[in-house]
């Protein structure tokens, strides 16, 4: 009897514990590791939420940034560089700086990942480090207020506002103000586009220029979430991928309204109407893929609700929201592009979309693919595509400001 109940927890232990990973992952054991522990805390976060009747959400920051300060703890330490923290125009920023220069150096305002409403400016010191080492230049790490305590466009405006000061008093930190540029992964990748894209339509005389911008796996529109990305990297599907669909219309929707009342409709693809769709989808057209990408959008689900798909569309709809829905005139005033999309990641299709609408319009744009790596993949140092993928971070920013 007791060899049978062993049998029995062994199999569904193992079966638990049984993730598929892709025979093109590129670190696949590393990528088995890093699932199964997501997997494990995104079960425990909702057992905790239902035991203590908590909002998911506020259960959900807590257990990440205890599990990312794990990971961080382990982090080696980097010798020569500086960390402060500062206030920027009201808004919170850690600065990071080489202790030993000769003569001004780059700038890098840096805006941290994390749904709008998870992780800070600690949560990516070792990487805004690294980063200032590497480049030998002053990294500013903004710390914005979060979602969904604040919604868009709160964390924007934050970002936007410590940006500008940084550019207005770069002297002040050593830093040449003709050298400064934006990075940001996921939602920071959303906040840095939508930040370069308010300069550049709306430039000020006595705000000098960004020099560049680095998009890391960006977020970058809430229209469709049928792409074929999402479709790949559905929690039902899968749990390899760093970021599912799900998990995407859940981020979107604590930053747009502070709520996930509307989840269902962002699901059901019936948030906005069908005239909306099709009036917006050449700025996010899955047509413009290349290869298996590519697929043919389904736009005729209409809405039952129209008055909630006005609503809606005020927001979503706005380019400092999803930078994607700018036109092809406001994306060629952005600065030169480094961009970087994973493989297994729901966003891969918007990164791949915007690169092919830079391409078209002739602007200035590198694109890094990781055909083996999943969202997310720059958090974790112990990856070989770490280190590869911050060199050509470090390359880039370097040849640009040389």
């Amino acid at each position: 009897m007791i060899g049978w109940i062993t049998a029995v927890i062994s199999f569904l232990l193992l079966y638990y514990l049984y993730i598929p990973i892709p025979r093109e992952a590129t670190e696949p054991w590393k990528l088995y590791f890093t699932s199964i522990v997501m997997k494990i805390q995104g079960d425990l976060v909702v057992i905790c939420a239902l035991l203590t009747k908590k909002k998911i959400h506020d259960v959900m920051r807590k257990s990440f940034h205890r599990l990312i300060s794990f990971f961080v703890y382990f982090q080696p330490k980097i010798q020569g560089i500086e960390e402060e923290e500062a206030n920027f125009d009201g808004i919170l920023v850690r600065i990071f700086k080489p202790t030993s220069t000769n003569g001004l150096v780059p700038g890098i305002v840096y805006i941290h990942g994390g749904g709008w409403y998870i992780f800070n400016t600690k949560t990516y010191s070792y990487f805004t480090k690294l980063l200032s080492k590497k480049v030998n230049a002053v990294v500013v790490s903004i710390e914005y207020r979060l979602a969904p305590e604040n919604t868009f466009p709160v964390p924007f405006e934050d970002c936007l506002n410590a940006t500008k000061y940084f550019l207005t008093n770069a002297r002040k930190y050593n830093v040449n103000p003709d050298k400064v540029g934006i990075a940001g992964d996921s939602a920071g990748g959303n906040l840095t586009m939508a930040v370069a894209l308010k300069l550049a339509i709306e430039p000020t005389l006595d705000i000098p220029k960004l020099a560049y911008q680095v998009l890391i796996y960006p977020c970058l529109q809430a229209l469709d979430f049928n792409l074929p990305s999402f479709r790949e990297n559905n929690i039902d599907r899968n749990t390899h991928c760093g970021l599912t669909r799900n998990a995407m219309i859940l981020f979107n929707n604590l930053y747009a309204f502070g709520n996930y009342d509307n989840f269902m409709a962002f699901s059901n693809n019936t948030h906005v109407t069908v005239a909306m769709k099709k009036k917006y989808r050449s700025r996010v057209d899955p047509k413009c893929l290349q290869g298996r990408y590519q697929m043919e959008p389904n736009d005729d689900t209409e809405t039952d609700n129209t008055d909630l798909a006005n609503q809606i569309s005020e927001i979503i709809f706005n380019p400092y929201f999803a930078p994607l829905m700018a036109t092809d005139a406001q994306l060629g005033k952005l600065p030169n592009t480094f961009l970087i999309t994973c493989e297994y990641d729901g966003l891969r299709d918007e990164g791949l979309i915007l690169n092919e609408r830079m391409k078209a319009i002739n602007h200035s744009i590198k694109h890094l693919h990781l055909p083996g790596s999943e969202h997310g993949v720059l958090i974790y140092p112990y990856y070989k595509v770490y280190k590869s993928s911050v060199d050509r971070i470090a390359c880039y920013i370097q040849e640009i400001t040389k």
